[in-house]
């Protein structure tokens, strides 16, 4: 991306122009004041701001759809771990930078502990070691925790036909907790894979045991081989876990990095075709209100299709499974597999010589996934282009414009001053005078007006979060009701794999079961629609900030035309402003709590049975017409005692959390969007807000001193004068190297 290069570059030589010309009027002039000092930050800033703006693009779809063997295409190596079955075991982010380095982010002993012991909850404390809190470093623990892995693993292991995760999770501790030791430590951790080690990070991210205790992964690469046209250091493409993962914290996390990136790149593989879990997945991606930033690539295996027409049919039934998505989806068909191995033929093994001269032998499906190909990259660079201009150039293009035309301003107001006849010098001091004045009431009148905006956006916020939470119909409180109120504990199931007999298991399982389904329906029903929520929230925030933006541009700058002349740049955009603060909405953790009396009288309801089972006994009476149903009595009040506990502590978490993503991110917005407003207002009167005093003695110097200093105010009008001509010319340049081209390409599609 030569252009970006060159535009990044304009951008720093702009702002460094400015900010020595700024310097240049602090020694030599006497006008430098708080607003020279402020553009000379602002000048300062922009650069290292345009170098930190992330253009995010993830990469997603289901196992084995081929996502690593996508990214190492784009990337031209083998960078990530490829292969069969689960092999991404973490979101694992790829930057381009000078040197190739791994960075792993590893979890602190006290977060793992903590994963662990929430997987415990409800087990028999008969098996549990008697500290307060479990610790994997202590011996005694892990034991413990070893006995609790081989008593559930066996049938009941798996739940609706996949392994339950608390046996997946106590599975991956226990195989690696001696080969991570050595990493993790009281803090996070930051592990650093350099050059020859690089390499080493598969281990961890291909390896789902070992990635358990990596919180998060970014590899820095070279250039190398890459097209610097298409990637560049501004671009984080990022390989997702599978869509189809029976973890919802896993699934949770592939949601919210989806939810913060630029585009979404969907993986189909076109031998499996569309499966259940894509269609649910996407369903999600729908209601989180993101489906506009996916783009679909079946990832063609040549090997399993006889025929290119074969290939086209695959294709367009899964177009046509996908039409209720979207209607304005794109689709590429191609072989991401075929373009890694062109891209290093010369490092091939023999056997996948072999099969990339197969393919070739068919040049009409080739021929195809080529042309694909390109029409793919050709959009992607578009659609990143454009997102880069919106994110990237374009705005800091627009401060540093307000800045030079500021200065030149100044300098007008001030050579002025600098009259030699003393009338007009005077005149132009009463003038000055007077338009102070007005921009002082000017100013005052934007205040009382942003003050009334901002109150009027917090009752409507607060209007909104109310009914949205708590008082509408189909709420999140009313939905999570409905879900509680009709969870149905499996007993049936439990009698089935024998677990009745073995209570405290069983109660285990309840409660374990009824989590993941919890957390599932967290992950595939509440957390999309709060996004979406969240989402039109921020739009009518940014719509009511620039509504009164406008008018006062169209209104009240008509009214005083001195003000009126001077340009203001377009739009207040938000997703700027959350870039600059730093600020996201809160994560909805809401947890399925209970209180420690529940655990209790269940065990003490199970004592009853067994006492009366042992009396029974005694009696040498026939316990199992007792046995059976008192277990399943128990459970299933142990499980209503259980849901109106959760349901009560989840009513109180939504009130909490109303009330954080109210105070803690929408009032942040409000307060922020209210002050930019302000500013971008005022900032159009800063270059009057001078000191009255400076000027008057200004005026009464020698008149050769005078003449000096507008002299070298015009030497410095002149030199702000080619900083905007190059500033008209990047903008120039940016329109044609973005727009146009984009529009070209359009038409050639």
């Amino acid at each position: 991306m030569e252009q970006e290069s060159k535009l990044s570059k304009d951008i720093s030589k702009i702002s460094s122009s400015l900010f020595q010309i700024i310097q240049k009027i602090k020694k030599n002039t006497e006008f430098y004041d708080d607003t020279c000092r402020k553009w000379g930050k602002t000048c300062s800033e922009i650069p290292s701001q345009v170098n930190d703006d992330l253009i995010k693009v993830a990469v997603t779809g289901a196992v084995k759809s081929g996502k690593s063997t996508f990214v190492n295409s784009i990337f031209k190596s083998d960078f990530l771990k490829r292969g069969a079955g689960v092999v991404t075991s973490v979101i694992t982010k790829i930057r381009i930078k000078e040197r190739l380095k791994a960075k792993l982010l590893l979890k602190s002993w006290d977060e793992i502990n903590l994963e662990i012991e929430e997987a415990l909850l409800f087990f028999d404390d008969h098996y549990l070691s008697k500290h307060t809190n479990f610790d994997l470093r202590r011996n005694k623990d892990r034991e413990c925790l070893k006995t609790i892995y081989d008593k559930l693993l066996d049938e009941t292991s798996f739940f609706e036909n996949q392994i339950r995760p608390q046996v997946i999770l106590f599975n991956n501790v226990l195989k690696n907790y001696e080969f991570c030791k050595n990493f993790v430590k009281s803090q996070d951790t930051l592990l650093e894979l350099k050059n020859g080690r690089f390499d080493e990070h598969k281990v961890f991210t291909g390896d789902p045991s070992k990635a358990f205790f990596i919180k998060d992964v970014i590899l820095e690469v070279n250039y190398g081989t890459i097209d610097k046209n298409l990637i560049n250091n501004n671009i984080e493409i990022a390989d997702c876990q599978g869509i189809d993962s029976t973890d919802s914290t896993q699934l949770s996390k592939v949601l919210q990095y989806l939810e913060s990136s630029n585009m979404i790149i969907y993986l189909i593989g076109s031998r499996v075709g569309l499966r259940g879990a894509d269609i649910k997945f996407l369903s999600i991606i729908d209601r989180m209100g993101i489906s506009d930033n996916v783009a679909f690539v079946v990832n063609c295996d040549l090997s399993e299709h006889e025929s290119l027409n074969d290939l086209v049919s695959i294709g367009e039934k899964i177009e046509q499974e996908l039409l209720s998505f979207n209607n304005g989806l794109k689709f590429y068909y191609f072989s991401s597999l075929y373009n890694l191995f062109n891209q290093i033929k010369p490092n091939l093994i023999t056997r996948d010589k072999k099969r990339i001269k197969a393919w070739e032998s068919d040049q009409a499906i080739v021929k195809y996934s080529n042309g694909n190909t390109q029409r793919f990259f050709a959009d992607f660079k578009n659609r990143i282009n454009k997102d880069k201009v919106n994110l990237v150039f374009a705005n800091p293009m627009q401060r540093l414009q307000i800045i030079a035309k500021g200065l030149q301003k100044k300098i007008e107001l001030f050579t002025d001053l600098f009259s030699d006849d003393d009338n007009n010098a005077d005149n132009a001091l009463k003038e000055l005078k007077e338009t102070q004045s007005l921009a002082l009431r000017f100013q005052k009148l934007i205040e009382n007006s942003i003050q009334g905006l901002s109150q009027d956006l917090k009752k409507e916020v607060d209007s909104q979060i109310d009914n949205y939470f708590i008082h509408e119909k189909n709420s999140i409180i009313d939905n999570l009701i409905s879900f509680i109120n009709n969870y149905s504990v499996g007993i049936k199931r439990f009698e089935e794999q024998g677990l009745i007999s073995d209570f405290p298991k069983a109660l285990y399982f309840v409660f374990q079961d009824f989590k993941k389904e919890f957390d599932s329906f967290l992950v595939e029903k509440v957390t999309p629609e709060l996004v979406r929520f969240v989402k039109d929230q921020e739009k009518n925030l940014e719509n009511h900030a620039n509504s009164l933006y406008c008018s006062y541009k169209t209104d009240l700058f008509n009214l005083y035309s001195q003000f009126g002349k001077r340009s203001m740049d377009l739009s207040i955009g938000l997703q700027a402003i959350k870039k600059r603060l730093k600020i996201k909405p809160p994560s909805a953790n809401f947890k399925t709590r209970y209180s420690a009396r529940i655990k209790v009288s269940s065990f003490a309801g199970f004592g009853i049975h067994s006492l009366l089972l042992c009396i029974i006994k005694a009696l040498k009476k026939e316990p199992k017409f007792i046995m059976i149903p008192l277990s399943t009595l128990v459970l299933k009040k142990v499980s209503s005692q259980f849901k109106k506990e959760v349901l009560k502590s989840i009513k109180l978490q939504i009130n909490v959390y109303s009330k954080k993503i109210r105070e803690e991110y929408f009032y942040l917005l409000i307060r922020a969007l209210s002050q930019i407003v302000n500013e971008k207002i005022i900032e159009q009167f800063q270059i009057y807000s001078v000191e009255i005093d400076k000027i008057e003695s200004i005026i009464k110097k020698e008149q050769s001193e005078k003449s000096e200093q507008k002299a070298f105010l015009g030497l410095v009008y002149e030199e702000i004068e080619g900083v905007l001509q190059r500033i008209n010319q990047s903008n120039c340049h940016l329109k044609e190297s973005f727009f146009e081209d984009h529009q070209v390409r359009n038409q050639d599609m």
